[in-house]
């Protein structure tokens, strides 16, 4: 079980996915909550399990931009703290539909900021 959020601010569609899983992300898609976002905190530290693939991720990071503001997604993890983890076709999947921040872009720091206009 896990919280995962939109926030909406001055036009903005903020996605923090906690650490769902596939099952969550089936469940929100059939209870039709998903939509698509300006800004995705992957779940689940960018496993392979967090980020749903097809029509799901569709849902939420179409092809196809909704609106002419920039994409991004973040991902907090740490390279050989969990098996499997950072998932680099995960990582290249959502880099396919918007930018990609993580952890890993700078070791000498622990976190990132991103800004949203407005």
């Amino acid at each position: 079980t896990s919280v995962v959020f939109v926030l909406r601010w001055r036009g903005w569609r903020l996605l923090f996915a906690g650490d769902a899983e596939l099952k969550s992300w089936r469940t929100m898609h059939e209870k039709g909550v998903l939509e698509p976002v300006h800004f995705l905190k992957v779940a689940h530290h960018g496993s392979h399990n967090g980020t749903p693939e097809g029509e799901i991720f569709e849902a939420i990071l179409p092809k196809k931009a909704p609106d002419a503001r920039k994409r991004t997604a973040a991902i907090s993890t740490w390279s050989d703290t969990y098996p499997g983890i950072p998932h680099p076709p995960t990582d290249g999947r959502i880099a396919s539909r918007c930018g990609l921040r993580t952890t890993l872009d700078d070791r000498k720091k622990l976190y990132f900021e991103l800004g949203f206009p407005g």
